[in-house]
């Protein structure tokens, strides 16, 4: 099996990501455009075409890649922060759910063995960051689940939680 298909044979996640990047790399769009990119692709088509329209942005003869560049470039700097809050809400969600999920795990298992495990190195890093931040020396820790309770009693992922302003 190649790196570039899952076990079930279908193309790896990846291997989308590159080849529908370097469509978007031939019309003119670049790593930075990402967060407008993804805001423009959650405009609705009446606001996309009013923008269009009202700003003069293309022409019956422009292609949809000229179009998406225009309608990027009207306005980078209001589509670079609505796409990075779309970003951010994703994450939200992805977190809230998995953090739901190893809750619910956690209590109807009531098994404890993970927390006398090591430490991960995301726990690691989480620690390390949320302490930055903080502008606090890391605490000295040695398990997953000091480690755990740590990161829960110090607002770890702050803006991923839904009371985060």
């Amino acid at each position: 099996m190649t790196k570039n298909t899952t076990h079930s044979g279908e193309p790896h996640r990846d291997w989308h990501k590159y080849a529908l990047g370097a469509i978007m790399l031939h019309h003119g769009l670049l790593q930075q455009d990402a967060a407008a990119l993804d805001a423009t692709l959650n405009t609705s088509i009446g606001e996309f075409c009013g923008t269009l329209i009202n700003n003069d942005l293309g022409t019956n003869t422009s292609t949809l890649g000229e179009v998406l560049r225009r309608f990027i470039d009207h306005s980078p700097a209001k589509l670079e922060a609505r796409g990075a809050g779309l970003e951010l809400e994703r994450r939200r969600r992805a977190y809230l759910s998995e953090r739901a999920k190893w809750l619910e795990h956690e209590a109807t298992t009531n098994d404890q063995r993970w927390r006398k495990k090591l430490m991960t190195k995301g726990q690691r890093f989480l620690i390390s960051y949320t302490c930055h931040r903080l502008r606090r020396e890391p605490p000295c820790l040695t398990n997953r689940g000091e480690a755990a309770d740590w990161l829960e009693a110090n607002g770890a992922h702050t803006d991923l939680r839904p009371d985060h302003e």
